[in-house]
């Protein structure tokens, strides 16, 4: 790979150009300054997390004073300050070959209060491969469910799904307990009414991940299940490790065609939107 003649190298704004070896993350030194190797390590890995999204190609974050760029092809990463001229570093990725990074199990960091309750309540449901009724003990009341992979029927307890939620949400934020159990089986497979988004704040027709300060994911799609939820946890975990505290950025993740598969919005306060 020839990069001598290349624009971007002298273009206002550029920084750095490394190259990553797709098995081992290894970052190799190509131009600018050795001084960004740890921003080009974070830029990398958000695109490593990213292969969870269909045709996955590239990484843009732009923030208040950088601008970075992962891309499959070739295993580059070109790190620059804000005024850094993109344009000018994708025209020449087309003839490189593309690395080959591996789909990642997901395993996010569950911290907080809420969000491990919820996780372990989440896990529970998906697990059920067949027909289940799980009774969740809340400060002092039972919830039964009938669920199956995730999605499940209220058979007693709470009156409707937000009735459940708030029951649920208010005893965390109190501290009291919240454990389940297996309940007395039930003919026959659940209506699947509800499913895990409704336990992280799904509205109807909304189609954003929302995210607050903390970290705690407060806003879900309509029927997404374990995997999503998974995978979109894990991929938020690693935009707040590339993006520096106190600083608005976007995060963009295109395709071989350049189009944008997912994009998330990231506030000064640490708020981030993903649709």
């Amino acid at each position: 790979m020839k990069i001598e003649d290349w624009p971007i190298l002298k273009s206002r704004g550029f920084q750095a150009l490394y190259q990553f070896d797709a098995t081992n993350d290894a970052a190799t030194f190509l131009d600018g300054s050795t001084a960004h190797e740890a921003r080009a390590d974070q830029t990398w890995q958000l695109l490593r997390a990213a292969m969870g999204f269909a045709d996955a190609s590239a990484v843009i974050v732009r923030g208040d004073q950088q601008t970075s760029v992962a891309s499959l092809k070739g295993g580059l990463v070109c790190e620059g300050e804000k005024s850094l001229n993109i344009g000018l570093f994708f025209p020449k990725l087309r003839d490189l070959d593309s690395v080959a990074l591996e789909v990642p199990e997901f395993s996010p960091q569950i911290e907080g209060t809420r969000m491990p309750t919820l996780w372990a309540v989440c896990e529970r449901l998906a697990r059920c491969e067949s027909a289940r009724t799980l009774v969740l003990r809340i400060a002092g009341s039972e919830v039964a469910l009938h669920a199956k992979r995730g999605r499940f029927d209220l058979v007693s307890g709470a009156d409707s799904s937000t009735a459940f939620t708030e029951m649920l949400n208010k005893a965390i934020a109190a501290g009291e307990e919240v454990a389940y159990s297996l309940g007395e089986g039930r003919e026959g497979d659940p209506k699947g009414d509800h499913g895990l988004s409704i336990l992280f704040g799904e509205e109807t027709g909304q189609n954003t991940w929302q995210f607050d300060q903390g970290g705690e994911l407060v806003g879900c799609p309509n029927g997404a299940n374990m995997s999503d939820i998974s995978k979109m946890v894990a991929f938020h975990g690693r935009i707040v490790a590339a993006v520096p505290k106190g600083v608005s950025a976007t995060v963009e993740v295109r395709s071989d065609s350049n189009a944008v598969v997912v994009k998330a919005d990231v506030s000064q306060a640490g708020e981030v939107k993903v649709a």
